[in-house]
């Protein structure tokens, strides 16, 4: 037999949660708790994809410009604009920082489908030319698009952004 050392006095009770446990059972408790933290997260996240179809309008126009996804990331010199422009007529063109390139995307349902794209072929320095690795690399895995706060952000199929875009 267990004996409490310090059991709560009568009129002292349990805190909020430990009744609320005890009323409604462990497991109801385990989801209630589950359902409310994945609500709040699900508040924090970008929308789904497919939410974004009617925000393409917003996309077209004047130049996107890549900004750091966070201060992790190596900050893009200055001078060095790797841009994404959006058409009515379904094109896209950008520049990588060096050169240029352009092709069609179908940007329905927040998916960001590119077709093969065609690029000029300057000689870049080294440590541009590596950006623009990197930054054709993630364009083309890119799979998904979302607008924030005006910041466009172009993302991997599991929603992971790759790259992050605005408006100067």
């Amino acid at each position: 037999r267990l004996i409490a050392i310090n059991p709560p006095l009568p009129n002292e009770g349990y805190g909020i949660m430990t009744r609320m446990r005890r009323h409604i059972g462990t497991g109801l408790f385990t989801a209630l708790m589950l359902g409310l933290f994945l609500t709040a997260l699900g508040t924090v996240l970008p929308q789904p994809a497919a939410a974004q179809d009617g925000h393409i309008k917003q996309l077209i126009g004047p130049v996107w410009t890549r900004v750091r996804m966070s201060r992790a990331e190596e900050a893009i010199p200055d001078g060095v604009g790797q841009t994404i422009t959006f058409r009515n007529d379904g094109g896209i063109s950008g520049s990588t920082g060096c050169n240029g390139y352009g092709g069609k995307g179908d940007l329905t349902g927040g998916n960001f489908n590119i077709s093969p794209l065609r690029m000029s072929r300057r000689a870049c320095l080294r440590e541009i030319g590596l950006m623009e690795e990197d930054f054709m690399r993630r364009l083309s895995n890119a799979s998904q698009w979302w607008l924030r706060s005006g910041e466009l952000y172009l993302a991997d199929p599991g929603g992971t952004p790759l790259l992050r875009f605005v408006r100067p």
